[in-house]
């Protein structure tokens, strides 16, 4: 007998040997994007939690690098030194930067979870709404530098609108005979 209680010579209702080629090919089609949902998931969790903790902790580290950085662009200028904005004094930006970098860092978290069970869903053709939903978020800009999140949420998006795949999304969600 195997997990599922059937004899070990029948095929489990989740292994594949019974499937059609379809199915296969559909399975194989999102392995490597829903993976690489996941490994971005993991990263955008990683740089939000150290932002995130900085933020939180330190604050003035990350405020004053911004003050002096706009400081520089600013005594770059010149000749228009009567256009230039006002800095805000360092206290009260490491305030601001320890409110606004630990709700920021609060919303990366989730969408990289977010985008961590869609790939996990996508790999396992279980739930195609989380699946989507987790290429989706991938795509939007400001959850990882450089819009890197493009690549796999694109990718995962033309597999996902792909009628095999569709197909299979449906066909293991429907419970067999022997699952009821």
């Amino acid at each position: 007998m195997n997990d599922y209680g059937a004899d070990s010579t029948e095929p489990a209702p989740g292994d594949f040997e019974d499937r059609e080629a379809w199915f296969i090919v559909a399975q194989k089609r999102v392995a490597t994007p829903g993976a690489l949902l996941q490994l971005y998931a993991v990263i955008v969790v990683t740089l939000a939690a150290m932002y995130g903790g900085l933020s939180l902790v330190k604050p003035e580290v990350i405020s004053d690098w911004a003050i002096d950085k706009l400081e520089e662009a600013q005594q770059g200028q010149g000749a228009q030194q009567q256009q230039q904005q006002k800095l805000p004094p360092r206290p009260q930006a490491a305030k601001q930067q320890q409110i606004e970098g630990t709700i920021t860092s609060a919303l990366a978290i989730a969408s990289g979870v977010v985008i961590f069970i869609g790939g996990a869903r996508m790999k396992e053709l279980k739930s195609y709404g989380w699946a989507i939903a987790g290429s989706i978020v991938s795509i939007f800009p400001g959850l990882c530098c450089c819009c890197t999140g493009l690549i796999p949420g694109l990718w995962a998006l033309l597999v996902l609108f792909n009628p095999d795949v569709k197909l299979a999304f449906t066909r293991n969600a429907t419970p067999t005979a022997e699952q009821l």
